[in-house]
């Protein structure tokens, strides 16, 4: 079994269908994450070219004992923003170190192009 990460619900393996997050290449669940990993995915890089590369930000996400959760957003021009995770589940509150993520938009069947 594994627990889907979109739905905090217990699925069998076998039961979970990678084609709405993956599309036509298909994937493998993988219990660890609960989702899919596709076996073709589509870079950053192919998808932003050296211009939007020149603007786009590095994303962070930063655990608060005290209130929260926060996704920190810091922009080539030196400007940051930052704002609350809300209904985040799996952070420690003693986690406190500031990380760099990657940040991927999806909608209820898989990636939004």
């Amino acid at each position: 079994e594994m627990r889907v990460s979109s739905t905090r619900r217990c699925l069998a393996i076998t039961d979970y269908d990678c084609y709405p997050e993956c599309g036509e290449f298909g994937g493998i669940p993988n219990t660890a994450i609960g989702r899919c990993e596709c076996r073709k995915v589509t870079t950053s890089e192919e998808v932003c070219d050296v211009t939007c590369l020149a603007v786009k930000p590095d994303f962070f996400i930063k655990v608060n004992s005290t209130e929260g959760v926060f996704v920190l957003a810091r922009y080539p021009n030196g400007t940051e923003q930052q704002d609350v995770l809300s209904r985040s589940t799996g952070f420690k509150e003693y986690d406190v170190e500031v990380r760099k993520i990657q940040v991927i938009q999806m909608s209820e069947v898989g990636f939004v192009e």
